[in-house]
């Protein structure tokens, strides 16, 4: 009896650890876990929070510049919103050589925007969605989006400015080429 009570007792030691052994967790491998797995938590919480509320849309008739807005020697651009479709629109103007961006409209359906911009070569990137993650993000992941393969001209000949205008409903083989963005893709 004493000796199957020595075995039960030595097996049970065994698989316990023993005084001061933690398995391999020591308090300062617990407090980096417990900070790592803290963080991911405020950041997906964070970023879920965000993606199912949204900013409010700014105001109609409300231009971004990123740059100071233009006098009146620049060039007229008009973006049109369609009627149907997504309820929100953001046209984007960049830099073509340097990509830097310039201008944010924000365009509910229906809407039309005037503007001047300076003289210069721009490409545009059109966002449609429905909720607005602010002017970086646009329209999240959900949103779509699309891109011009070459640039617009803005420029003077003479007395003449040239002007542009810009719907940003899709037809099909129409006179402004672009391609859809992948959803990370800037």
């Amino acid at each position: 009896m004493d000796r199957d009570y020595m075995q039960e007792r030595h097996r049970r030691r065994e698989t316990q650890p023993h005084r001061g052994e933690t398995n391999g967790w020591t308090p300062l491998k617990i407090i980096g876990w417990t900070a790592v797995i803290g963080t991911a938590v405020f950041f997906s919480a964070k970023y879920f929070i965000r993606l199912s509320f949204g900013i409010p849309f700014p105001l109609p008739g409300q231009v971004l510049w990123y740059i100071n807005p233009p006098v009146a020697a620049g060039s007229k651009l008009t973006i049109k919103a369609p009627l149907m479709g997504d309820e929100l629109y953001a046209v984007s103007i960049d830099e073509a050589g340097t990509g830097r961006r310039i201008g944010l409209v924000p365009l509910r359906k229906g809407e039309v925007a005037r503007l001047t911009i300076p003289l210069g070569a721009y490409h545009f990137l059109f966002a449609s969605g429905t909720t607005w993650y602010g002017p970086i993000e646009l329209f999240g992941v959900t949103g779509k989006r699309s891109k011009t393969t070459a640039p617009l001209h803005f420029y003077r000949v003479g007395n003449q400015t040239l002007e542009h205008t810009i719907d940003l409903t899709q037809r099909v083989n129409g006179n402004l080429p672009t391609r859809a963005l992948i959803p990370f893709e800037k």
